[in-house]
């Protein structure tokens, strides 16, 4: 990406170029992982938070100033969601941001119906008694008005049967279609292509390998 540079030289004002809104126990480890490696490869600047920079009841100052400067905030609303106080403190500053500063959302439906988001129900609902004890009803009003905001976004969805390397290209190409001047949009693209070819040949060396693993043990019991 050395010959393109950073995304985000297109924006002098922002620090990030994508801010990764998500439950950690739902998505670090398989599609938000996924995509922040994806989105890395690309040549776009982006903030996961890994390390839990948050404290006590409020958002982390490092982490309170990568979503506020990002030029697009990505939230991933999975089934577990709302129960974390984290994810609807991030929500509420990420709807600030786009209505103050025009931040960019792209919603992604991870194994959730985008109904149950404008409306939360079930265990998008559940949650929110917990919480008012806590935080008190202003504030749960206020989370509750984010989720119904973004809820209504256009975004991707998820389901359980979809290829998941596939909703990754999706959800790059539509930040790169953001991000990138058209003069370079077809480049970027080309790298898209280029790695996800790398993942499923890597794949089936990987495969083969233990084949040839497999074959080579058995063979020496014989």
């Amino acid at each position: 990406m050395a010959a393109l540079g950073s995304v985000s030289s297109a924006a002098v004002s922002s620090s990030y170029d994508v801010f990764l809104n998500f439950r950690g126990k739902d998505t670090r480890n398989n599609f938000t992982a996924f995509l922040n490696q994806a989105l890395k490869n690309c040549g776009i600047n982006v903030f996961m938070d890994t390390v839990g920079l948050s404290t006590g009841d409020e958002i982390g100052p490092t982490l309170l100033r990568a979503l506020q400067s990002s030029r697009i905030s990505i939230v991933v609303l999975s089934e577990n969601y709302a129960g974390s106080k984290w994810c609807l403190m991030e929500l509420a500053q990420i709807v600030q941001c786009q209505r103050s500063n025009g931040q960019k959302v792209l919603p992604i439906f991870y194994h959730v119906d985008p109904s149950d988001i404008r409306q939360p129900t079930g265990r998008f609902e559940e949650p929110f008694e917990k919480h008012e004890i806590k935080f008190g009803r202003d504030t749960i009003d206020s989370w509750r008005e984010a989720l119904r905001v973004v809820g209504n976004f256009n975004g991707v969805i998820v389901d359980q049967n979809m290829d998941q390397a596939e909703v990754v290209d999706r959800v790059v190409k539509k930040v790169l279609n953001e991000l990138v001047p058209n003069s370079k949009f077809e480049e970027l693209m080309q790298m898209v292509k280029t790695f996800k070819e790398f993942v499923i040949n890597s794949s089936k060396r990987i495969t083969s390998l233990h084949i040839y693993a497999g074959d080579d043990h058995i063979s020496s019991r014989s």
